[in-house]
């Protein structure tokens, strides 16, 4: 089987791309040009232009990638584009898969060991939100929590690669005492302080749905604190900053049944997408994203009130 030689890696910048990135750096012998992206309007992804050896992971569909991994039921933004994609070892598509490192470990290619057990186990309850309990989901005191809330706060390209190569290398109890990123630990610990002070300002109920508002923080979307308050309810919708967009998120409750409505097919209306669990709308930062919240809390309302016997 041909080696995986690349030059370029776009990869999403979360917790679950951030790990895919270290995974694919680890075993390519040079070191690559890395290029976080994320989800926002008007993006036209396919329309960007590609290197001739750029790979992909956690992120859209590109029909010019070399390497390509990716798990969301979303991720081709054309019909023609899904007809025409044809798997192999380096194009891989999952949407079974909880998380692309998942996908990855498994590919023949992959040369890992031990180091990447709990970076793919994490990885695959973070991105699946499978936590054991709303507590857990929301504990700093577990290094890949904590990490995962790091790099959602990190927002230079360079500290971002910087971990990406940490990572490849070391655990994250380790990667976590780095020097680079005990600011960025700081103000994650603190800030979670200082949206629990004030969280009653921030969190509506609205029927089965809790919305919290944080947009006007630049802080990572804690977007299990919604379930610690209300345990019963069915879907949280939470509005959070990523850089010049506000992006209104949308999920189920993962400690209560599953809801009658595919999140990524209902955000895929209003310009977004994801899967069935969770997905998001990414807005411009002077859009109504508080309108777009409650109507989409009133649909799947509906949508509940429908489904019930």
């Amino acid at each position: 089987m041909k080696q995986l030689a690349l030059r370029q890696l776009y990869y999403h910048h979360d917790y679950d791309g951030v790990v895919a990135a270290a995974m694919v750096q680890a075993i390519v012998p040079s070191e690559l040009e890395l290029h976080p992206v994320q989800y926002k309007p008007n993006l036209n992804w396919v329309e960007q232009s590609l290197g001739p050896s750029a790979g992909i992971v956690d992120f859209l569909y590109h029909p010019a990638a070399a390497f390509w991994v990716d798990h969301h039921a979303t991720t081709f933004s054309t019909e023609s584009l899904r007809q025409s994609f044809r798997p192999d070892h380096f194009h891989v598509f999952a949407p079974e898969a909880a998380s692309c490192p998942g996908i990855i470990v498994r590919l023949p290619w992959f040369g890992g060991g031990a180091h990447w057990d709990d970076y793919v186990h994490w990885a695959d309850v973070i991105d699946s939100a499978n936590y054991a309990s709303p507590a857990q989901a929301n504990d700093l005191a577990n290094p890949h929590i904590l990490l995962s809330n790091i790099i959602a706060e990190i927002k230079e390209p360079d500290l971002l690669a910087a971990l990406v190569g940490a990572m490849a290398r070391e655990p994250a109890s380790q990667v976590l005492e780095l020097n680079l990123l005990q600011t960025t630990r700081t103000r994650v610990l603190q800030d979670d302080l200082r949206i629990r002070g004030h969280l009653s300002q921030r969190l509506q109920l609205r029927g089965q749905v809790a919305i919290l508002d944080q947009s006007d923080l630049l802080i990572p979307y804690r977007r299990y604190l919604a379930y610690e308050c209300y345990p019963g309810i069915r879907y949280g919708i939470g509005l959070y900053r990523s850089e010049d967009t506000t992006i209104v998120s949308v999920g189920e409750n993962p400690w209560n049944e599953p809801g009658p409505v595919h999140l990524g097919h209902l955000c895929r209306e209003f310009g977004g997408g994801g899967r069935r669990a969770t997905a998001g709308v990414p807005m411009p930062a002077d859009g109504n994203s508080k309108a777009l919240a409650t109507r989409l809390a009133d649909r799947l309302n509906e949508a509940l009130q429908s489904s019930k016997p």
